[in-house]
């Protein structure tokens, strides 16, 4: 998706043993500060966010702190977890 249509993806671990083979990435939460350099025209960007509910929703919490409006925010649910 990344050549074909120009979406770029940021992988954010809790920490770097938990992936064998870790070389890119954030590690840890990802914060205001994490998306105002990693994406210097976030305003203008859609953010997809998928996991479970708790995560949606913290995250949903710190864009909506940015600025950044709901409608160029779109959830993706995974039932059944905490």
């Amino acid at each position: 998706a990344g050549q074909e249509i120009g979406i770029r993806t940021i992988y954010a671990l809790t920490d770097k043993d938990s992936v064998p083979d870790y070389s890119r990435g954030i590690i840890g939460r990802i914060t205001e500060e994490t998306i105002k350099k990693e994406i210097p025209d976030y305003m203008e960007r859609k953010f997809y966010i998928s996991g479970p509910p708790k995560m949606i929703y913290g995250f949903q919490k710190t864009l909506s702190d940015l600025g950044v409006h709901r409608s160029h925010i779109k959830k993706d649910f995974f039932e059944g977890f905490v």
